[in-house]
């Protein structure tokens, strides 16, 4: 997601996030970070969480999976269904139920 970076041009969110550290701004990365995304949502942000994929996986998991709905064909839904065998649904769009390997996978997913 390309946004305004509070003090800095546009980039993404992870670079606000490596900006706030490299600059030892206040709050420093997770401080310039949720700035970003509060300027960009327009709502205030009071609470976050720092994770690293294992634990968003057993997030995910204990929480009985998220559903979500997929507009239409993407290389994401076939990247979903490689890496949550278990969970890949026949279909290419609509409502679907994706367990933490599954969302994982899409959050790393990466437009070539």
């Amino acid at each position: 997601m390309w946004v305004a970076i509070p003090g800095f041009q546009h980039g993404k969110i992870n670079t606000a996030y490596y900006l706030g550290d490299a600059y030892k701004l206040p709050g420093g990365g997770p401080g310039l970070a949720v700035d970003t995304v509060e300027q960009f949502l327009g709502v205030p942000i009071n609470f976050y969480a720092q994770i690293d994929f294992q634990a968003f996986i057993r997030f995910i998991d204990e929480i009985g999976g998220v559903k979500i709905n997929i507009l239409s064909q993407s290389p994401w839904i076939y990247s979903l269904r490689s890496q949550d065998k278990e969970n890949a649904s026949a279909g290419d769009s609509g409502f679907t139920r994706r367990m933490g390997i599954g969302l994982c996978s899409g959050a790393q997913y990466r437009r070539r």
